[in-house]
Formats: structure tokens, C-alpha cells, sequence
């Protein structure tokens, strides 16, 4: 009896454990696609859970099943209570013959309202992204799937969370885009959309025009370099939560010192003659240098107002930019050592943007003991004199440029004393400070190259008033 019973209990409990075996076989077919070993073929396998396909490419609408696991990874963050609602793509590609396992297959998210097509756009812009693996599903030996999972979503965006799983063998490899979308119908790209075209003269005024886009209109007589002071360069400044009006306050104190014929000027043509008289006795390179990071936008702007106001009839000195301390470990050996055909110009702040110590709990003896207590501006201002003489004593024509402290009035002041100096250079040089005919050169050959180069012809709404 005793032996029957075991007997029995070992039966049932190997069949207990078959059903649980398939059950998760099953399971995992759906979360994951790769044990597909129980049905004869894909289209059975997409028969059971999504519909099969008809054709070898097949688009159509995921209708959601609350048994479906996607489903339940999906519903908690769509919203109902918008004026818009999703709907679920599906887009998979039919296996070659029953012999093979490769297969491509995507779910993504879409906006829906009747009878509203402005979701097309960013309908699009989804589905690119859902689908962007769909030409290299081959290259794995089980293809590719991608869900797309909807993360938030409101009046003005969608987030999606879109998971491909790449089937290698016996490994899944994941790969996850975390993207955001604007849902823009045209009025709200209208109240979003600030743009700074030239006016009268260019297609992005007349796209400006027809979709009722704000426009800062670009100065026809001011170059590029020079718009810093004009709605152009203001725009973004402001964007970036700079004081335009203290910023522009320091432009006029500029102005005001250089129209008063004293320092100001003074200082300004004396950098001018300096600069271009070291040119004449050899020296080919300016390189300006800067111990704050944040001074490092303002560096690639100065490298362009000289390198376009100058860099004409084979002449002036080519502008470079360095950040310290950083490109003391880059370039440094060359300053101090190379070709003497450099001259440097420093930005010095003397009053630091923020002045944290350094922290003196010793946790490790790292043998820098006596940093502690410093402030950051303390090491930098050791670290700055100490380059100064280093490369003077090397035989590099130091100049400095001293700033009371970094802030948006004195930076537009900076920039204002560097207008003037540019001026100056260039009329030592004898070149037009306003002009830049070497850049077409290069836009000339590209649009040849790319086959653009037919004349475009702009035509404004009637609606502008413009002939």
C-alpha cells in the first residue's frame, strides 16, 4: 500500500510539474518571443496572441486584452481624461518559409481624435522610432521585437519608452529609447515657435508668414558675428536666463566709455596696435585663454568675430581658444616649448562666479593636505599666475584683460571692448572687418556636390503685403 501510494504521489507530482513547465513556456513566448518550439509555425504563433499577419509586411491596430501581458505593462500610464486617446500599431514582417526563425515585429503607441490629422506629424516621429531596427531584424537569428510603452502623457507631449530585444541564440540582448514628443497642431507650434529669419529674403520668413510663426527679423547690414546686441543674439540669451537688460546696460557702458575718447579707447588700440605689431615681427597664432569654464562659449564667439573679420588677403593672426586647466594637459607643452609663434591673451576674473572651499575632513592621506581649507579660486589663481610666468618666461607675449567679475553686465561690456579692438585690428590691416566672401566658397562647392545648387525661388504670401 505503502508503495502504491508513493507511487501515485510521484505521478502526480510529475505531471504538476509538466503543467507548470508548459504553462511558463507559454508565458514566456508571449514577454519575450523566444520559446516558440511548441507551434508548427510563426503565423500560429501570432494567430494565438496577435491576429497572424496576411502578407509577408503587415500593418494593423493592437486591440488590448487585459490576459495580455503587454496590456498590462501599458494601461496604467495612458490617460482617458484628454482631448486625445491611443491607439495601438502593429507592424511585423512574415517569416520567409515555416524554417525560419527570423522575424520582425513591433508594437508603438499613436495619437488619435476624429477627425484631427495635426497628430500626424508627431505620429510619424513615433513610428520612425518604433520601427528603427525593421531594416536589420535579419541580422540577428530571431529577429527583432519592439515595444513601445507610454511613460506620461498631457495636453502638450507624450513620452514612450520603446524596448527591442534583439534574439541572439539562447540570449536576449535589450536595448531601451526613452523618448518625448510635442503634440504641436499648428496653432500651438504657432505660440511655441520663435524664429529669426531675414526679412523679405529667405524661405525660413515665408514659412514664418504661413504658419503665423513669431519672428525676430535678422539685421540685413549686421554679419552674423556682430548680432550679439540684436534681437537675434538677445533671444537666446534671455532664453538661457541671462539679464538682457543688465547684459545690454554693459554694451552701453561700453560704448559710452569708447565715445568719451578716454581708457576705454585707449586700452582697446593699444591692444589693437600690440597684437598686429607682434603679427608683423612673425608671430602667426593668438591664442586666447580663459581659467573659467563658463567663459568657454564666449571664447568660441571671440575665435569667430577675428577669424571672419580678418582672415582675408593672406593675412592676420589665426584666433585659437584654450580652457584652463584642462588644455594646460593638451597643449600646454607646445605653449611652453613649441615654435615661438604664438602670442597670448588672458581673461582674467577677479572676483570668482562661486567660491567653494575645499573639504577638510581627511578621510585619505592623498599627500594634498594642504589644499585644505582653500577656496577653488585660491588653487585657480595660483594655477593662473604661475602660467603667466611660466610662458612669459618662455618667450609667449602675455596680454591680459582684466575683469571685475563675471556677470551679465561686464560681459557685455567685454564684448563691446572686443568689437573695437577687431575694428582697429582690421584697418591696421587694411581688410573689411564686415564682410566675409571666403565663406561662400565652401557652400558653392557643397551644394554642387549635393545637387542643390538650382536657384530657389521664394514666393511670400499675398497676404504679407509684399511684391
Amino acid at each position: 500500500v505503502i508503495g502504491v501510494s508513493l507511487t501515485v504521489i510521484l505521478i502526480v507530482g510529475l505531471l504538476t510539474a509538466l503543467i507548470v513547465s508548459l504553462a511558463n513556456s507559454a508565458r514566456n513566448s508571449v514577454n519575450n518571443g523566444r520559446d516558440r518550439s511548441g507551434r508548427d509555425s510563426y503565423d500560429e504563433y501570432y494567430d494565438d496572441y496577435y491576429g497572424g499577419y496576411d502578407d509577408e509586411y503587415d500593418y494593423g491596430y493592437y486591440e488590448p486584452d487585459e490576459n495580455d501581458p503587454y496590456y498590462e505593462e501599458i494601461v496604467d500610464w495612458t490617460r482617458t481624461d484628454l482631448d486625445y486617446g491611443i491607439q495601438w500599431v502593429v507592424e511585423s514582417v512574415d517569416p520567409d518559409d515555416e524554417s525560419d526563425d527570423c522575424t520582425y515585429y513591433t508594437t508603438y503607441p499613436v495619437l488619435d481624435r476624429e477627425g484631427f490629422e495635426e497628430f500626424d506629424t508627431v505620429n510619424e516621429k513615433i513610428r520612425q522610432k518604433a520601427v528603427s531596427y525593421r531594416a536589420s531584424y535579419k541580422d540577428y537569428e530571431g529577429g527583432v521585437s519592439t515595444f513601445g510603452y507610454v511613460t506620461m502623457m498631457d495636453e502638450e507631449k507624450i513620452s514612450v519608452v520603446f524596448k527591442h530585444n534583439f534574439y541572439k541564440e539562447d540570449v536576449v540582448e535589450v536595448r531601451l529609447d526613452a523618448c518625448t514628443f510635442w503634440i504641436d497642431s499648428k496653432e500651438e507650434a504657432a505660440r511655441r515657435i520663435i524664429t529669426t529669419p531675414t526679412v523679405n529674403d529667405g524661405l525660413l520668413h515665408r514659412i514664418s508668414l504661413e504658419n503665423g510663426y513669431r519672428y525676430l527679423p535678422f539685421p540685413d547690414n549686421v554679419g552674423g558675428r556682430y548680432s550679439v546686441f540684436t534681437p537675434v543674439g538677445l533671444l537666446p540669451i534671455a532664453v538661457a536666463g541671462i539679464d538682457i537688460r543688465k547684459f545690454l546696460k554693459g554694451a552701453r557702458k561700453g560704448e559710452q566709455a569708447y565715445l568719451s575718447g578716454g581708457e576705454f579707447r585707449e586700452n582697446a588700440k593699444c591692444y589693437a596696435v600690440t597684437r598686429n605689431a607682434l603679427m608683423d615681427k612673425g608671430y602667426g597664432i593668438e591664442v586666447l585663454a580663459f581659467f573659467e569654464p563658463q567663459l568657454e562659449a564666449f571664447g568660441r564667439w571671440w575665435r569667430q568675430l577675428f577669424a571672419e573679420s580678418q582672415g582675408k588677403n593672406h593675412t592676420a593672426l589665426f584666433p585659437v581658444v584654450c580652457s584652463f586647466t584642462e588644455d594646460l594637459h593638451s597643449v600646454g607643452q607646445y605653449l611652453q616649448q613649441g615654435k615661438r609663434q604664438m602670442i597670448e591673451t588672458f581673461i582674467h576674473i577677479n572676483t570668482p562666479p562661486c567660491d567653494k572651499k575645499v573639504d577638510d575632513e581627511v578621510q585619505i592621506e592623498d599627500g594634498f593636505g594642504y589644499l585644505e581649507g582653500m577656496s577653488f579660486h585660491e588653487i585657480n589663481e595660483c594655477a593662473y599666475q604661475a602660467t603667466v610666468k611660466a610662458h612669459s618666461e618662455g618667450g609667449v607675449p602675455c596680454m591680459i584683460v582684466e575683469l571685475e567679475k563675471m556677470d551679465a553686465q561686464n560681459i557685455g561690456e567685454l564684448l563691446y571692448f572686443y568689437f573695437i579692438v577687431c575694428f582697429y585690428s582690421s584697418v591696421l590691416l587694411g581688410v573689411d572687418p564686415f564682410d566675409q566672401p571666403g565663406v561662400e566658397n565652401y557652400k558653392t562647392e557643397m551644394f554642387r556636390l549635393l545637387k542643390q545648387d538650382e536657384q530657389i525661388d521664394v514666393v511670400l504670401p499675398a497676404a504679407a503685403g509684399i511684391k
